[in-house]
């Protein structure tokens, strides 16, 4: 009888467990569950984020660029901050920072952003994304906390003959939720303004470097695209201003890591601006400063006026500009003229002297003539502020304008 309570309460309590054990699995999955939806709420994807591209596969163009190759220089991790994204019930995503766009769709796990820009011409604020330039595709996914991590391909395209294709990883932080789209459009930011100040804060240390410590831009900032990144100030010299040492800044600007990559420039002689006596008047009475023709290496005003008149004697119309890399210190001195006496025109002392006040500047410089001149320059890219690398260019002086692309 005993016995049998016995085998009884042992069964029972069996059973007892085996139910409860059951119920908890249960409850586990019940608790599991919410869990999942949990995470999948906090991997809504609406929200300030702050993306990171790291160097993956690397393409490096091997030709030497004044004494460097691309794989010379260090690669590193580009943080993007401020990025906004919004994503609507149907999953779609859109999203902006600063001259980059975005759009995609997060499809079950997966969730893939295409990266616009601007195509080549003047960066309208207006334009739709499906006239702009897709440039890359990211595949990313959530972990447990919401953070996004994948990779990212560049697209091949025509626009830019210098583009490298290559391939980066990504790693993404949301820093602050958004909850609708009104919030969404309040956090948009100006279009303009983010490489303009940019431009203008390395302006003005570059100038203090090689110049007589004035800005004074060709044109208003208007970011024009060319390539990989944009003209900020202009991209025709001597602008609408006087005709004597007017600039503009060359901005790298392209959704990478941070890398250097060859960029190709030409600098083309067009149409006479100023005749030389209308130039010598310029120089003596709308100088940009009364030391500027020091900064330029003469002595002297009128010594500086006299080689102008020489030049121009032997040479006729001509354009002279300057460049400065931040990136390398290096500078070249650049001399647009229609002459056959190609041989002469480096060797005329208005030019060595600019080229021995110049070279005191920088770390080496470089030298070329002609109606159009290219020349390529190693200048390293990714989103502004980050560690991009402006070209300064100068227009000097000059009888015509010069086209810069």
């Amino acid at each position: 009888m005993n016995s049998y309570f016995t085998n009884a309460k042992w069964s029972y309590l069996i059973s007892f467990l085996m139910i409860s054990l059951i119920i908890g699995l249960a409850a586990c999955d019940k608790d599991d569950n919410n869990d999942n939806e949990m995470i999948t709420n906090e991997e809504k994807l609406s929200g300030v984020w702050e993306f990171t591209l790291m160097p993956d596969v690397s393409v490096h163009d091997t030709t030497l660029v004044k004494g460097y190759r691309e794989s010379d220089f260090e690669e590193y991790a580009a943080s993007y901050s401020d990025i906004i994204l919004y994503q609507n019930e149907s999953y779609e995503i859109e999203g902006e920072n600063g001259l980059f766009f975005f759009d995609g769709k997060k499809t079950n796990d997966e969730i893939q952003i295409k990266v616009y820009q601007h195509p080549n011409g003047y960066a309208d604020p207006d334009m739709a994304i499906s006239e702009m330039l897709h440039v890359s595709t990211m595949v990313l996914k959530a972990d447990e906390y919401g953070k996004l991590s994948g990779t990212g391909t560049f697209t091949e395209h025509n626009v830019d003959p210098n583009a490298i294709y290559e391939s980066y990883k990504v790693k993404a932080i949301k820093v602050q939720d958004i909850s609708n789209k009104n919030e969404f459009k309040q956090l948009k930011f100006d279009l303009h303004k983010v490489l303009c100040d940019i431009g203008s804060d390395i302006s003005s240390f570059i100038i203090s470097e090689v110049s007589d410590n004035v800005f004074r831009p060709i044109s208003d900032c208007y970011l024009h695209k060319e390539g990989g990144g944009y003209y900020v100030f202009g991209h025709e010299g001597p602008g609408s201003t006087i005709p004597i040492y007017t600039q503009t800044v060359y901005f790298p600007y392209e959704w990478s890591f941070c890398g250097v990559k060859k960029y190709t420039f030409k600098m083309k002689l067009e149409s006479e601006v100023t005749l030389i006596e209308d130039l010598l008047w310029a120089a003596e009475n709308d100088k940009p400063s009364s030391e500027y023709f020091k900064k330029l290496g003469f002595e002297t005003l009128q010594d500086f006026k006299n080689l102008i008149s020489d030049f121009n004697s032997k040479y006729g119309e001509f354009g002279i500009s300057f460049v400065y890399s931040e990136h390398s210190k290096d500078m070249g001195l650049y001399v647009n003229h229609k002459s056959d006496k190609k041989d002469e025109v480096l060797e005329h002392e208005l030019i060595t002297k600019m080229e021995t006040a110049l070279k005191s500047h920088g770390h080496r410089l470089f030298k070329k003539e002609g109606k159009e001149i290219s020349d390529d320059w190693h200048l390293r890219r990714s989103d502004a502020g980050v560690c991009n690398t402006p070209l300064l260019i100068c227009y000097v002086i000059g009888t015509n304008n010069v086209y810069y692309e």
